[in-house]
């Protein structure tokens, strides 16, 4: 019966290394996707502090930014952290990553979902078909992120 119970324990392990590899090729196909689809987007950068990602530092800078604000707020049953520390999903591989930088951190974040072939996360629950026939192009604003602190404004959005 021991070694039953041991090859169930050692079979589950090994599926949830495996399942943690599968979430960091999806980290890397995320960031590389993410990047590219910013670079492409035309961004007025003369807005001090508010900058659209381009490099996959930034980009894990916000994940883990994400991370942080919705384990504060009790979110993570929502928003579930792909891998620990870092919240990221679908959605960013078509959306514009913006980010607000003060003293050299990164203290806010959104994005901007273009609409595409993943349709809308709030899709889930509402059809937005007839906007797409009377608007061409929508898009949604999702994983609005500040980082509360005791000192300073926090006027980043």
């Amino acid at each position: 019966m021991f070694h039953i119970n041991k090859n169930k324990t050692i079979n589950e392990l090994k599926s949830l290394i495996s399942d943690e590899q599968k979430n960091y090729d999806t980290l890397d196909r995320t960031i590389e996707k993410t990047i590219d689809f910013n670079r492409k987007i035309n961004w007025d950068n003369s807005t001090k502090n508010l900058e659209l990602i381009e490099s996959a530092e930034d980009l894990v800078e916000v994940f883990k930014l994400r991370s942080e604000v919705y384990k504060k707020l009790a979110y993570q049953k929502e928003y579930a952290d792909q891998i620990k520390g870092l919240n990221f999903d679908k959605y960013d591989t078509t959306s514009a990553i913006i980010f607000y930088r003060a003293d050299n951190h990164i203290t806010g974040t959104t994005r901007l979902i273009f609409d595409s072939y993943l349709k809308l996360p709030t899709e889930i629950k509402s059809s937005f078909d007839y906007m797409r026939e009377k608007y061409n192009k929508i898009g949604e604003l999702s994983r609005l992120i500040v980082r509360s602190e005791s000192n300073g404004l926090n006027l980043e959005f």
